[in-house]
């Protein structure tokens, strides 16, 4: 998704795509072997996920981050159509007369906006949500389903969230990313995330779901990678 935040100081990007479909995050037959078999570096697979200047921050700042909540639900038919449920939040949005929350280009259906606190308008117009007057702490959810998990090859599936980042001219400002999966009732199991869990990038995982914490400036791409269950 992106987010136009449009002032008087100029055009503020926020760029939050809760899941994509980039062609550049397919991985051939060899990389997921690797993958699957060594604890190579995967330096390599970095630069083709992330664009841009990527940097973790290991501790938080002084003031609140913007923070963007995503809940990913895998179904038991993910495997074979490709939908999951998907819901996010966005917090500690920037106040601004007028603004836009825009999904790019792919299958999705059912946008709804679930809640919206301190803002006068949040209207759903196709695959946007337009923002009219969003105060200061103001709070806006929503909630849709997305065709987000491709087929890797046998019996493996991957699901590509991003490119994340918030961007102001040619500047990139701190972004806390939070992403939970919810994949018990699937049939899979996740064997791999990319990045791997490094400062600034918490992963955690109880069988059920898989989180993962991202604090940092520039452009994240994340991929976790699905096996089904033997």
């Amino acid at each position: 998704m992106i987010i136009l935040l449009r002032t008087l100081a100029g055009l503020f990007l926020l760029q939050m795509v809760g899941v994509s479909m980039a062609n550049n995050g397919h991985l051939s037959e060899e990389e997921l072997e690797a993958w699957f078999n060594s604890d190579i570096d995967l330096s390599e697979q970095v630069a083709k996920v992330n664009e841009g200047q990527l940097k973790f921050l290991d501790k938080p700042g002084k003031k609140p981050v913007y923070q963007a909540h995503n809940r990913i639900t895998l179904l038991p038919m993910s495997d074979r159509d490709g939908w999951v449920n998907l819901s996010q939040c966005h917090t500690q949005l920037d106040a601004v007369h007028l603004a836009q929350l825009v999904f790019p280009e792919y299958t999705l259906r059912n946008l709804t906006v679930t809640e919206s606190r301190g803002i006068e308008i949040a209207l759903v117009e196709e695959k946007s949500v337009q923002l009219t007057n969003v105060g200061k702490d103001a709070k806006l959810c929503v909630s849709m389903q997305i065709q987000a998990l491709t087929a890797q090859g046998e019996d493996r599936y991957m699901l590509t969230n991003g490119p994340f980042q918030r961007r102001f001219l040619d500047g990139y400002y701190p972004l806390n990313v939070l992403l939970l999966v919810e994949y018990g009732g699937s049939g899979l199991h996740p064997v791999m995330t990319h990045p791997v869990a490094q400062s600034g990038m918490r992963v955690t995982d109880d069988g059920q779901r898989m989180g993962i914490d991202a604090r940092f400036e520039g452009v994240l791409r994340t991929q976790v990678l699905f096996k089904k269950n033997e």
